[in-house]
Formats: C-alpha cells, structure tokens, sequence
C-alpha cells in the first residue's frame, strides 16, 4: 500500500464508522481495538463488541487473559475515534471501492474456498435430502477481491437455499428439479437461471464489498424457476 493511497479514503461518519467496523469482524479476526474520546476530553479503549445506534450505545470490551470488563458508553458524547492497527479495515472503511486495501487474509485462499464449497454441499444436500453438487465460475486463477465475492455470494446462496428447504413443498420441488448449482460474479446484472437440472447463480457487485441481491430477492427468483 502507497501513502497516496489514504487519499481515496472516503470521510465517514462516526456512526458509519462504528458500523462498517462491526461489518468488518469475522470469525477469524479479532475484535477492533479502538479508544474514543468524548467532549469532557475523557478517552476509553477496548475491543469493539456491540454497536446499537438506535439506542445510541456501544460495548467495549478489555480482554486480560481470561477475564474480560465491559464498558457500556454512550454514543452521543463521542467527538473522536482512534482505530489501532487500521490496516486490516481499510477494506471495509473504503466501502469497498478501493480493492487494494483488501488484504489477502481477508479473502478466503483457493483451497480455503474449495473447503467452503465442500461445507456448504454437505450442508444443503442434507438440508434437501439429495445429493447437491456446487461449482465456481471457472478461473485459472482468482484474485483476492474475485475469492471475496465468491465467498459472499456463496453464503447467499446457501442461507436462500437452507430457508426454500424450511418448507416442505421448496424441499421437494428443490430435490426434483436440482442437482448441480453453479455461481460466479455477473459483470452487470443478475443472472438466474434454471437449465435441465443446473441452477446457474450469477450475481454483481455495484459495491464491491456486497453483493447486489438480498435474500428474499434470490429466495424469489429461485422459487418462481422450480
């Protein structure tokens, strides 16, 4: 990363800050470290838990080996915000749009996303009590953002799946008429299509941290193709 690159950075609100931060935690990475100051002048660190902007507060958390303290903090007096070791959420803070910022542990390797792919076709065959294959778009060799975007669309696909399978008709017209399911990355808009027995799932990304479908959207479309 060049200094020149800090300039692209958009301004944020606190409050965007505060959620995109949370957005930002994985299963895989810490807590954001952060110290605030309010108007009084007083600052408070800790690790980053909960952010609640409709109740107007804030957790933060210090963790000393096994014992953790809580701060409860209101969100209404805070005048700045200190994020340590920023680097890992830069990605998140550029809303996405400057992809180097994206670091290569922020994005799942080849074989971490072959491991998810195999995780998710266990999962739905058993959730659709048949055998289901997934593929990826093909690709020598995918990039950072590329296996970011590929992960994000997976988990979509895999929660709308999960939730055509809550009901019983879903489930069957889902067995009976799908056996493999393909996604990758549209260039434009969406591509949804059902062929013989391959449920094709290709979804953009006008913002390249999220994908442009929701849920109910894909759930939908789905549905209406079985």
């Amino acid at each position: 990363m060049k200094y020149s690159d800090l300039l692209n950075l958009p301004i944020l609100s606190l409050d965007m800050v505060f959620k995109k931060l949370m957005e930002s935690i994985t299963e895989s990475q810490e807590l954001p470290s952060i110290t605030i100051y309010n108007h009084a002048g007083n600052s408070f660190s800790g690790h980053l838990v909960k952010y609640n902007p409709n109740e107007g507060l804030l957790i933060l958390a210090e963790i000393v080996d096994a014992e953790v303290s809580l701060q409860y903090i209101s969100t209404a007096g805070i005048q700045n915000l200190n994020i340590h070791q920023s680097s890992k959420y830069l990605w998140a803070l550029s809303d996405g749009n400057l992809a180097f910022f994206l670091e290569n542990n922020q994005a799942p390797s080849n074989l971490e996303l072959k491991a998810l792919v195999q995780e998710k076709v266990s999962l739905l065959s058993q959730e659709a009590k048949t055998p289901l294959q997934i593929t990826l778009e093909q690709s020598p060799e995918h990039t950072a953002l590329e296996r970011f975007q590929l992960k994000a669309i997976l988990e979509l696909m895999a929660d709308t799946i999960v939730e055509i399978c809550k009901d019983p008709l879903g489930m069957e017209a889902l067995s009976e008429g799908v056996d493999t399911i393909q996604i990758g990355i549209a260039k434009e808009s969406e591509n949804i299509v059902l062929e013989g027995r391959k449920l094709s799932i290709y979804i953009p990304f006008k913002n390249p941290n999220k994908p442009d479908t929701i849920q109910n959207k894909l759930q939908t479309k789905i549905e209406s193709l079985l």
